[in-house]
C-alpha cells in the first residue's frame, strides 16, 4: 500500500472522519468512527478523498434491509428486473447470431448497459437513495436492440412502478451515481428510460 494511502488513513482514524479511498471508481476503504475496513484491490493509482457527504453506504437504504454487519439484502433488485427486464415473446431456439441486422454502435451501446452487476454503489452514492441507474440499465440494454424494443413502453412503466414500490428516491440529477460506478453506466440510460416512460404514459399504455 502507498505510504500516502496510509498517512490518510491514520489522519482519517485519529479525526474519527469518514474517509472513501477509491480504486479507479471502486469503493475498497472506508474508515468509520470504530473501525478500518480495507479490501485487497489497491492499485498504485489509488486515491484518497474525503467524503463530501455524510458516509453514504448501501445499508442507510431503506430498500436494502440489513441481514448482518454491512450485508443487506438486495433482492428489491431482483423485483424490479423480474417486473419487466425481460423479452416476454417466445423466440423457440436461440437464432443464429446475425439473423438480425444490429448496427454496431447499438450493440455496443446495449452490451455497456448490460454491463450493470447490480452492486447498489449507485443508491449508496445518492442522496436520495435512488436506484434509477440499476433500474435504466437494465431497460435500456434491451431497448437498444430490435428483439427488446417492442415491449419498450410497457416495460419502463412496469420498471419504474416497481421502483417505486420498492422505496427508492427519485432521481434529482446530482450525477454521483455515474461517477461511482464500478461499469462506468452513463446516466444518458436515465434519460433514455425517462424518454420511454413519458411516451407510454401519455400513450396510455396498460402495464
Amino acid at each position: 500500500m502507498r505510504a500516502t494511502k496510509c498517512s490518510a488513513l491514520r489522519t482519517a482514524h485519529a479525526t474519527r472522519s469518514p474517509l472513501w479511498c477509491s480504486t479507479r471508481g471502486r469503493r475498497d476503504v472506508l474508515v468509520s468512527s470504530s473501525s478500518i475496513r480495507i479490501t485487497a484491490t489497491a492499485e498504485p493509482s489509488s486515491v484518497c478523498s474525503t467524503s463530501r457527504f455524510r458516509p453514504q453506504e448501501a445499508w442507510r437504504a431503506k430498500p436494502f434491509p440489513i441481514i448482518k454487519d454491512l450485508v443487506v439484502d438486495r433482492e428489491a433488485f431482483d423485483r424490479i428486473i423480474a417486473s419487466g427486464g425481460y423479452v416476454s415473446v417466445c423466440t423457440g431456439s436461440a437464432p443464429d447470431a446475425n439473423e438480425i441486422p444490429i448496427p454496431k454502435e447499438d450493440a455496443d451501446e446495449a452490451f455497456d448497459y448490460a454491463a450493470c452487476i447490480g452492486c447498489g454503489a449507485c443508491v449508496a452514492a445518492c442522496k436520495n437513495a435512488s436506484a434509477m441507474l440499476f433500474t435504466a440499465a437494465k431497460f435500456a440494454h434491451l431497448e437498444k436492440l430490435p428483439q427488446g424494443r417492442v415491449e419498450s413502453d410497457r416495460r419502463a412503466l412496469a420498471m419504474v412502478q416497481q421502483h417505486d414500490a420498492e422505496g427508492f428516491g427519485g432521481c434529482t440529477n446530482q450525477y454521483e451515481c455515474e461517477a461511482v460506478c464500478p461499469k462506468e453506466i452513463k446516466v444518458s440510460a436515465i434519460a433514455r428510460l425517462n424518454r420511454v416512460y413519458n411516451r407510454a404514459k401519455f400513450k396510455g399504455v396498460e402495464v
